[in-house]
Formats: C-alpha cells, sequence, structure tokens
C-alpha cells in the first residue's frame, strides 16, 4: 500500500504506546483514524492530540470503546465505526497486555487474561474486519513481540501468547495473499509504554538483563517501521539492530547456542543479587 494518503486506519489499543505513536504518524500521512480502546477518558485524550497532527481538516479521527477480547462486543464496536467512518484500509491489531514473573507467581487468571488480550483479541479483530480488508484490498498489521520469536525466562505467559499471535500470522500469511490483502506482523524488542512499565514491576531482576540483550527501540521507531511495513507490504518485521541480531542468531542456532546463552545470562545476573 504505498499511499496511504486518504486511507482509513482502524487500531486497537490505540489510546496510547505503541497504537497512539503508529496513528500520530498515520494522521501526519493524510489517514482518517479510528482508536478502539478500553478506557474511554484515554480515548478522548488520545484524539484531541491526534487532531493535531492531521494533514487536512477534513480527515476524521474517531475512538470507540471496546474489549477485544469479547468478539461480540468487538464486532459491534467495528460495525459501529465503519457506519461513521468508512471500512478500513489498514487494521492494527495492537491491543496487548503484559505480564513478567516467575511461573509459580502467575496464577491462572492472570495467564487467562494474557492469552485472551494477546492471541484472542488479535483473532477477533482480525475476523471483524477480514470482509472489510477483503473489500479494500487492505492491510492487516499484527503487533506482536520478540518474545514471540525467542522464548524469554519470566515470561511464560506473554511468550506463550506472543509465540500463538506469531503462529497465527504465518498461518493466516498465504491465505491473505489469495485475497489480495497485504499482512505485516511486527516484532519488537523491549520498547517503553504503559504496558512495560507495568510489567517491570513484577519481573525478576536476573530475567531484564536477558530482555534487553535485543536492546530498547524508541517508540516512534517502531511505529515508523510499522507504517514502512504496510507501505512496502513487509511481512515480518523487527525493529532496531540488536533485536534483528537476536532474532536470527535464533533462528541459525535455536537449540544448545541459545540456550546456553540464555542460562549464561540468568546465572551471572542472579548471583549478582
Amino acid at each position: 500500500m504505498k499511499d496511504l494518503h486518504g486511507k482509513t486506519a482502524f487500531i486497537t489499543g490505540g489510546s496510547s504506546g505503541i497504537g497512539l505513536e503508529t496513528a500520530r504518524l498515520l494522521a501526519s500521512k493524510g489517514c482518517h483514524i479510528v482508536l478502539f480502546a478500553r478506557n474511554p477518558e484515554k480515548l478522548e485524550k488520545a484524539r484531541s492530540l491526534l487532531l493535531n497532527y492531521r494533514k487536512a481538516l477534513s480527515q476524521k479521527v474517531e475512538i470507540h470503546t471496546m474489549d477485544v477480547t469479547d468478539p461480540r462486543n468487538v464486532e459491534q464496536a467495528v460495525q459501529k465505526a465503519v457506519e461513521t467512518a468508512g471500512p478500513p484500509d489498514v487494521v492494527i491489531a495492537n491491543a496487548g497486555k503484559g505480564f513478567g514473573d516467575y511461573f509459580e507467581n502467575t496464577p491462572f487468571e492472570v495467564f487467562d487474561q494474557v492469552m485472551q488480550t494477546n492471541v484472542y483479541g488479535v483473532r477477533n479483530m482480525t475476523a471483524a474486519t477480514l470482509s472489510y480488508l477483503v473489500q479494500n484490498q487492505g492491510h492487516l498489521v499484527i503487533v506482536a513481540s520478540l518474545a514471540g520469536m525467542a522464548a524469554l525466562p519470566g515470561y511464560t505467559a506473554y511468550g506463550t501468547s506472543k509465540f500463538a499471535a506469531v503462529g497465527f500470522a504465518k498461518c493466516l500469511r498465504p491465505e491473505l495473499k489469495t485475497k489480495g490483502v497485504g499482512l505485516t506482523l511486527i516484532c519488537p524488542p523491549e520498547v517503553y509504554t504503559p504496558m512495560v512499565e507495568e510489567e517491570l514491576k513484577t519481573l525478576p531482576r536476573e530475567y531484564r538483563a536477558v530482555k534487553l540483550m535485543a536492546g530498547i527501540e524508541p517508540l516512534e521507531k517502531v511505529a515508523r517501521d510499522i507504517v514502512r511495513g504496510i507501505e512496502k507490504n513487509r511481512f515480518v518485521v523487527i525493529p532496531g539492530l540488536m533485536a534483528k541480531m537476536s532474532y536470527y542468531i535464533v533462528k541459525l542456532f535455536p537449540g544448545r547456542t541459545s540456550n546456553w546463552v540464555t542460562d549464561l545470562m540468568v546465572r551471572q545476573h542472579a548471583q549478582k543479587g
């Protein structure tokens, strides 16, 4: 999708973090923006911000409350948005929930919430918008994580959910291609967002070092890479040099080498504690 001007983008988790920053960039390129999130107050603030980044006053910036874990609610919110803003050309399934801790400190309820948001949330938004994307020969973006490519200790819930999201995208890609719909799977490393700030409260210290091996990427850089992925119809997008190196190490040496590096990092930082 080389020209985004005049296109309509639906974005879940759009009230903050990666979703909001990507919305800001798309608005500056002339897109109509529709944000979905659970918190109406945060959505209002996000809308007020985005109005300042439009290229033209005719650009729409709409907000709708949505719980991505509820398929019926997702369908209803999408339908309302289509009625007022028109069908989407771009859908960004970005809503996510993070959690980091030892597995024994991860109760079923938390594990389930992470899976419901990060896996079924992606599924529900994709299902609710697919017919419109086919109609418009549009583009779907699934925001996963490098934790869905490389297993990280302390992330049994989050990592499992992101591996599932990556698998979903890989299975879906050839299906969408036959329908003329593009798909971008973005797998960023550490990005300081409200979700990440929350998960760091419980993530064990010795596991943070392993996570940071892949580097930290600015929010703006990740958003630019998402937009570039849409424009160039790239499938897998991994922002950052360190993250790319980590991805290829795991891809080329998926067994003992990757496990040895992870175990070494954990031991070193556990001893320092």
